[in-house]
């Protein structure tokens, strides 16, 4: 019973960590609080927040967490192609959101290879992925309409993913064999 809390209780807080690092790393709030620009957003906010607590509630050695917090700093890297909104602006929705899940599956990408290379549940960060296009779809569903000062439908779509992300690299990470 206590493993299984653990388990769930890790993935709540790889889900809260990821939504605000992922949401932070992609606001202009990082930037204009700290005068930093997107590399130390995605450095700070997200990777090394999201590592720690990779090694601090599961069983991934600190080395390899070291590796995790370079592996999510890298899925930061890659372009959105004109996609984030979803065929609303430009292009179409099938393609905008095929990309998105591209794109999501890319972000997770080195991640898995880091957990797969410590003997981890690889597959999590790649399966969190998929859920990219549907995150941004449901922010462009619900997002507050007119008022400057609630977030718009990619930060909400940024609170989802980052918060299915984390979730999915804490799941994987719980999934390392310990050697010895």
């Amino acid at each position: 019973m206590v493993p299984e809390i653990l388990d769930l209780t890790g993935a709540v807080a790889g889900a809260l960590i990821g939504a605000a690092g992922f949401w932070l790393r992609g606001a202009a709030v990082f930037a204009r609080v700290t005068g930093r620009g997107a590399t130390t957003a995605r450095v700070v906010a997200w990777a090394v927040p999201l590592a720690l607590l990779a090694w601090l509630v599961t069983p991934l050695p600190w080395g390899w967490s070291l590796a995790l917090a370079v592996a999510l700093w890298l899925g930061c890297l890659p372009g959105w192609w004109r996609s984030s909104d979803l065929g609303r602006n430009e292009g179409g929705w099938s393609r905008d959101a095929a990309l998105h899940m591209v794109r999501g599956v890319l972000w997770g990408a080195p991640a898995a290879v880091v957990l797969w290379l410590a003997g981890g549940g690889w597959w999590w960060p790649l399966v969190a992925g998929l859920t990219c296009a549907p995150a941004y779809e449901i922010g462009w569903r619900v997002r507050p309409v007119g008022d400057a000062r609630r977030p718009g439908a990619t930060e909400i779509g940024e609170l989802l993913f980052g918060g299915a992300l984390g979730a999915g690299v804490i799941a994987g990470s719980w999934r390392v064999v310990e050697r010895v």
